[in-house]
């Protein structure tokens, strides 16, 4: 396999067609990364389902927009004339939370060839009212966050009855965090229309395994569609081409060890960029504050933000108008800043999951980066499982994360509300199938 992807150098050894590499190239995007050397061939084949896992900056956006795009272009050029219509998207890409469904349809904007096919962004935060007429206007592909996209279907301003593709990107988060009912709903009802489904994450944890077994063949037997998996070889293994640091601290002199921190990196005279991560928003805000009354630009990043002031904060990081973004894990789910130089825990992570997300913040695409973790005693096995990873050059097994406690919780009655809604949208698609 090894000497197979040496020889894939280029976007147009993989499959992809002269307009798309330009689009490519003009973007400043010249080579595959290894995921994409393993798993745009096959998506361009179009003719498995996929469960696709790599570790966090590997290019996994990139990985299926391509093939959307490719296929969505084929199947016009086969027609021989624009397959747009109002309300009948093609393809929809469902990610955990509205900042990633803002990154996404920002990368889209750069397939812009020949006729350049329509995409909408749907999520909370945006006025539902405008992402009707957006939809009523024409579209080729959706990219939303799960309830959002639930929404427009049960308003009736959006049928994926015409859908041929559906990517469920950060699957092992949505599972997580309680949509398991309705995108097994989706996925059903793709598999009936004879649609492709690709499923991608970062972690591969039992739970999530167990679900695609439950829902796809991986063997021989074919009672169940098939599906293939494509695992980057280095998926659960902690990113060891950054540096990791683990500080010992139970009590009040974190903030001191954290300042010490902060002034030791800036030493240099070079402007970093940090992002900090708490397990809370009190303790965010908290951490701001201190930053703040030290005289640097920061912000906080959480779910307690609107869409305008969170897009607001992860501009300004991202143009470097701020060197601090203090986050829970909202935003260590895909987020992609290139010049970020280091990660601080200043809250240990509940799970090795959401660590090896957050760690993923920094280092992305093989470039430098610097993890360090505030722990105490409790969190200490977590470390010893991660530093024996490190030894033996194993990966880390992966349980569920604790990303669900910074978003809202689907508790009891919003899993009995889940299955009403998961009803009533096979009442409408029945409707639209007759």
């Amino acid at each position: 396999m090894k000497g197979i992807l040496s020889k894939l150098k280029t976007f147009e050894s993989l499959g992809v067609i002269p307009e798309i590499c330009n689009s490519l190239s003009s973007a400043q995007i010249e080579a595959p990364t290894t995921i994409q050397k393993l798993a745009i061939p096959s998506l361009l084949q179009n003719t498995f389902h996929h469960l696709i896992t790599a570790q966090t900056g590997t290019g996994k956006t990139l990985t299926y927009l391509i093939p959307i795009f490719q296929l969505l272009h084929s199947q016009e050029v086969q027609a021989g004339k624009i397959l747009t219509k109002p309300n009948f998207p093609r393809a929809l890409i469902i990610v955990p939370n509205r900042d990633l469904v803002a990154q996404c349809a920002d990368m889209m904007s750069i397939f812009n060839y020949e006729r350049k096919l329509i995409s909408c962004k749907v999520s909370s935060g945006i006025s539902m009212n405008i992402e009707k007429e957006s939809l009523l206007n024409g579209v080729d592909v959706v990219v939303g966050t799960p309830e959002r996209v639930e929404q427009h279907i049960l308003a009736g301003n959006l049928d994926l009855n015409g859908l041929t593709q559906l990517v469920v990107d950060e699957c092992d988060t949505l599972f997580d965090i309680g949509y398991q009912r309705l995108i097994e709903f989706y996925t059903k009802s793709m598999i009936k229309s004879k649609g492709k489904i690709n499923f991608f994450a970062a972690t591969l944890p039992d739970t999530l395994v167990d679900k695609m077994n439950n829902l796809f063949s991986t063997g021989p037997e074919q009672e169940k569609p098939a599906l293939k998996k494509i695992v980057e070889k280095a998926t659960h293994y902690n990113l060891s081409h950054i540096k990791h640091d683990f500080i010992h601290s139970e009590g009040g002199e974190k903030q001191i060890y954290l300042m010490k921190i902060i002034n030791e990196a800036l030493m240099d005279g070079q402007k970093k960029s940090f992002m900090i991560f708490c397990n809370s928003v009190p303790s965010a805000e908290m951490v701001e504050r201190l930053l703040t009354e030290k005289g640097f630009k920061a912000a906080s990043l959480s779910g307690k933000h609107s869409l305008k002031s969170r897009t607001k904060s992860i501009q300004a990081f991202r143009d470097k108008q701020i060197d601090f973004l203090v986050c829970n894990d909202l935003a260590s789910r895909g987020l992609d800043f290139p010049h970020l130089n280091y990660v601080i825990n200043y809250e240990f992570p509940r799970a090795l999951s959401d660590y090896v997300h957050r760690a993923g913040r920094c280092g992305r695409c093989g470039r430098d980066g610097t993890v360090i973790s505030f722990y105490r005693k409790q969190d200490r096995p977590k470390i010893e499982a991660m530093q024996e990873s490190f030894k033996k050059g194993t990966p880390l097994h992966i349980e569920d994360s604790f990303y669900t406690d910074v978003i809202e919780k689907v508790n009891e009655s919003n899993n009995t509300s889940e299955v009403n809604q998961v009803e009533k949208l096979k009442t409408i698609l029945r409707k639209t199938q007759k």
